[in-house]
């Protein structure tokens, strides 16, 4: 009886880790917003301007992303084609070792276009073409889209996403990221979920 009751335990607690998860409706796994605080190099980013300055510039578009900034790395007003960034490095922590599904959360529309990847130097292109959209929109051209960046395997509890401006043109307007524990990761969380659970009935 007691076997079966832990079976169950382990099982909800499976069930609980995999709702919680999905932190935004709109978006597949937990999300973490793109800040000043987890981006480096920090001197790439300036302030909202509108200068053309090779540096991303931070824009808080709370309307959209409720608690959320945007970094664009163009001017703030028209779009600077010959913007040149330095590659952002967007560093997860606090998470538990495992292999995790990433995805980079961008906005774009007409042409705009990013590069994101999680290897620094190779990234891929994304834009409204090959990306879901989320839902969420500012203007009824400008939406969120979502894309697989492909998997990690998380050994000190952190994983980094690479970022970089498109030389196709117009702006890169980059979130943030998701991330999902592939299932035998979500396993191990859900057993030590159940551990802490003995350990605190005892």
């Amino acid at each position: 009886m007691r076997n079966k009751w832990s079976g169950m335990m382990l099982v909800m607690f499976g069930l609980a880790v995999m709702s919680a998860a999905v932190a935004n409706a709109d978006l597949i796994g937990t999300y973490v917003d793109a800040t000043s605080s987890n981006l480096a190099p920090g001197s790439a980013i300036t302030s909202a301007n509108d200068d053309y300055d090779n540096l991303w510039c931070e824009l808080d578009l709370s309307l959209v992303n409720p608690g959320g900034d945007v970094h664009d790395l163009s001017a703030y007003y028209g779009e600077a084609t010959s913007e040149d960034c330095p590659e952002l490095t967007m560093t997860v922590s606090g998470l538990a070792n495992g292999t995790y599904s990433v995805y980079g959360v961008y906005w774009a529309k007409e042409d705009w276009n990013i590069n994101m990847g999680l290897t620094s130097g190779s990234l891929s292109n994304y834009n409204k073409d090959n990306g879901t959209a989320t839902g969420n929109y500012r203007e009824a051209d400008l939406l969120e889209y979502q894309a697989l960046l492909g998997q990690v395997t998380v050994t000190d509890g952190s994983f980094r996403v690479y970022v970089d401006d498109s030389d196709s043109g117009g702006r890169s307007w980059f979130d943030g990221v998701t991330y999902v524990p592939e299932p035998a990761t979500m396993v191990l969380l859900a057993a030590g979920g159940l551990a802490l659970l003995r350990r605190r009935s005892r």
